[in-house]
Formats: structure tokens, C-alpha cells, sequence
């Protein structure tokens, strides 16, 4: 008899009535373990970063930019860099937890 275990994941609605910064503390609230990014190296292991990890990211990022929301709101930060995706994401998914407006540069 083989035994499974469920991950319950609680995805946000589809309605648009959550914004990015509410998406992402959802996916702390309700410590959602499903794979938000997954990654293969040359030798085939798969590397799976969660929605929750990710979101957990997100705020050290925005807690680096601007510790405790200090200061003015919607300030603009442009970002040109070379950088994979999960750490570009990473970076803006802060910014915007952190109430800075994004510009991307490509």
C-alpha cells in the first residue's frame, strides 16, 4: 500500500481583485510549496523554486531596498542588468512589495 502526500495550494483569484504585492503575501499566508519556477541542469536534475519561496525572496529584496517602507512612496528605480530570470523577477516582484515603481531596461 503506498502512502501519497498532498500539498494543498491555495491559488490567488483569477478576477483581478488581488494586486502583485497582495499576490505575493498570499503565497506566505498560505505557505504555498508549489513550483513556481522549475529548472534543469546539463545532467537532467530539476531544481523547482516554490511560490512561496519566491515570495519570501521578494520581501528580503524590498527589505534591502527600503527597510520598513521608509521614505516616499513611488519612487522610480530603472533597472539594466544581466541576470536570469528568476533573480530579474526576484528583483522587481521586491521593488514592487517595497512600493517602488519599476522601469525595465532591456
Amino acid at each position: 500500500m503506498s502512502t501519497q502526500t498532498t500539498i494543498s495550494t491555495v491559488l490567488p483569484p483569477l478576477d483581478c481583485s488581488l494586486n502583485v504585492s497582495e499576490i505575493i503575501d498570499l503565497h506566505i499566508a498560505y505557505e504555498n510549496h508549489g513550483a513556481a519556477y522549475a529548472f534543469a541542469d546539463d545532467a537532467g536534475h530539476i531544481t523547482e523554486i516554490s511560490h512561496f519561496e519566491f515570495s519570501r525572496a521578494a520581501h528580503r529584496v524590498a527589505h534591502l531596498l527600503r527597510p520598513q517602507r521608509r521614505g516616499l512612496e513611488g519612487q522610480v528605480l530603472a533597472i539594466a542588468g544581466l541576470a536570469d530570470v528568476l533573480l530579474y523577477q526576484t528583483i522587481v516582484a521586491g521593488c514592487i512589495k517595497a512600493g517602488i515603481v519599476v522601469r525595465l531596461h532591456s
